[in-house]
């Protein structure tokens, strides 16, 4: 009973004191911030997937640059029936935000410039800072990271869920 006693006394002495002490709280501007330790801003991420492990195999073949104000552009090539040609998106179809945390957590910027041997399968992603251009080509997926390979099938994901506009009628580039 006594304990209870006490830890009731403790209890309202706490609250009390802070009531008595809340107009000497600093407001939100005078608190200092913390500087994040990467000042790195990403502005664009581009990806670029281009033929097959099996030369024989139809893949997919396209260019998608994600941008920072929510807008992505992506142009389609072989083996992409219901994406041929230029397209872009409206803002915010896709969290850039969360790709530029995936790409963070994935630690793109430590991996190395090429992976692989040169084979037909092929997918580059150059990400723009503030700092400069860093790019990363991969010839097949065995080759590949994993977290280069998480960050590929993520980019791969958001091109068909967003909502492409055509631009305009144009003659398709085959490579």
């Amino acid at each position: 009973m006594r304990k209870i006693a006490c830890r009731i006394f403790v209890s309202i002495v706490t609250f009390v004191l802070g009531i008595a002490c809340a107009h000497f709280a600093l407001d939100d501007a005078a608190i200092p911030q913390l500087v994040p330790h990467n000042t790195r801003y990403i502005s664009e991420i581009r990806f670029q997937r281009q033929g097959c492990a099996d030369p024989s195999a139809e893949c997919r073949t396209y260019d998608v640059t994600f941008y920072s104000d929510g807008t992505a552009r992506y142009i389609g090539y072989e083996h992409s029936p219901d994406f041929l040609g230029s397209f872009h998106s409206e803002p915010n179809q896709f969290r850039f935000y969360r790709l530029v945390e995936l790409i963070e957590n994935e630690r793109f910027f430590d991996m190395g410039a090429k992976y692989g041997k040169n084979f037909e399968e092929k997918q580059t992603l150059t990400v723009v800072t503030n700092e400069g251009i860093k790019s990363v080509t991969s010839y097949n997926w065995i080759d590949r990271p994993r977290g280069l390979w998480v960050i590929s099938g993520m980019l791969d994901y958001e091109v068909f869920e967003i909502e492409w506009e055509q631009d305009s009628p144009t003659e398709v580039r085959h490579r």
